[in-house]
């Protein structure tokens, strides 16, 4: 019997305790979030904020979580994390890098991270793919999906490619090199997570922000097929698809 596909997921960020009282902690909501998709994965997790990183060939594909801190903050764990991706881009393990994670990679690989001058993505937004590549199956043209940021990737490191942007945020897919993957999104959080997180914001957030991202989160979106692009550039083994 062939050993599990391991999936190590780098951990960037502390679990807030008005949160975990009424959801699920990290690793149990990226479990739920991709199990129907890849119920065959071995999750093995690492708390980069406190300098956890495997040895490249401890898994076979990582995911990077996203964060409250930004990818420029001069923090100790972040330094570590960027040169474990440099590491990475030197390897042959597939990795991809969610929201702040997306952000990381870009800056470690020589691109730029700043707060965007356009302010917050909140909510469910919508996005372009601009180039279509073979793991995005199924194919988008347009997607809608989860967002929560203030920064965002403003300059590209040699070779990467755009593959998805809107106006509001032009590098939201990239493909850093073959096998490092960024997007600046949230497909693992359910809209009543990302919902407690705004209303936790509100007091922060101009009004007509707040209220126009707490409506968007009733409509449709995309998460379970970009969480199939994820498996798929990570090159987990994927359940069948189900019919809609």
């Amino acid at each position: 019997m062939p050993a599990p596909f391991r999936v190590g997921l780098l951990l960037c960020d502390q679990e807030r305790a008005q949160l975990t009282a009424r959801f699920y902690g990290f690793r149990e909501m990226f479990e739920r979030a991709f199990h129907a998709h890849a119920p065959s994965v071995c999750w093995q997790v690492y708390d980069a904020t406190r300098g956890e990183l495997p040895a490249v060939a401890d898994c076979d594909g990582y995911l990077i979580s996203g964060s409250r801190h930004s990818a420029y903050e001069p923090l100790p764990w972040i330094a570590a994390l960027a040169d474990f991706v440099r590491t990475l881009a030197d390897a042959t393990r597939p990795t991809v890098g969610l929201c702040f994670g997306h952000q990381v990679m870009a800056q470690a690989l020589g691109g730029e991270v700043r707060r965007a001058a356009q302010g917050w993505g909140l909510g469910v937004c919508d996005y372009e793919t601009v180039e279509a590549t073979a793991w995005m199956e199924p194919p988008l043209p347009r997607f809608s999906v989860p967002v929560c940021h203030q920064d965002q990737v403003t300059a590209l490191p040699a070779g990467a490619r755009r593959l998805a942007s809107s106006a509001h945020c032009a590098n939201f897919v990239v493909e850093f090199t073959p096998r490092l993957l960024g997007l600046q999104a949230h497909p693992e959080v359910e809209p009543d997570f990302l919902a407690a997180i705004i209303d936790l914001r509100a007091d922060s957030l101009p009004p007509d922000l707040y209220e126009r991202a707490r409506r968007s989160l009733a409509r449709p979106h995309d998460s379970e097929a970009l969480k199939r692009w994820i498996l798929t550039f990570l090159g987990a083994p994927l359940a069948p698809l189900t019919p809609a």
